[in-house]
């Protein structure tokens, strides 16, 4: 249970998240723990900030995922490109959108 002491519309550095204790617990168990513990939030303020960080914290990773490629890392990326066409390592559209069905599980 997500145990907080959130007054005048702040959040409490003293928050624990005592339903995380296994620290080995899959991805899937500890975003379904997470939401559960979101849902019962009554507190606003509270709600805000948690959709503030996650934003923010989207954001951090999409500005991380778009930093541009040096001349050098371009050039090397383009020499791979080629050297996989000219050993036919590539794929055709219909290829690829039945590779993506049969991952989706479509």
């Amino acid at each position: 249970m997500l145990e907080t002491d959130c007054s005048n519309d702040y959040i409490d550095t003293n928050i624990r998240f005592t339903t995380f204790k296994n620290l080995n617990m899959d991805i899937q168990t500890k975003k379904m723990q997470f939401i559960e513990e979101y849902l019962r939030i009554t507190d606003e303020g509270l709600l805000n900030k948690l959709s503030e960080l996650l934003r923010k914290e989207r954001q951090k990773s999409l500005q991380a995922a778009l930093q541009p490629m040096t001349q050098d890392e371009l050039s090397d990326k383009l020499q791979r490109s080629e050297q996989d066409i000219e050993t036919e390592r590539i794929y055709t559209q219909q290829e690829v959108e039945a590779y993506m069905k049969s991952r989706r599980g479509a």
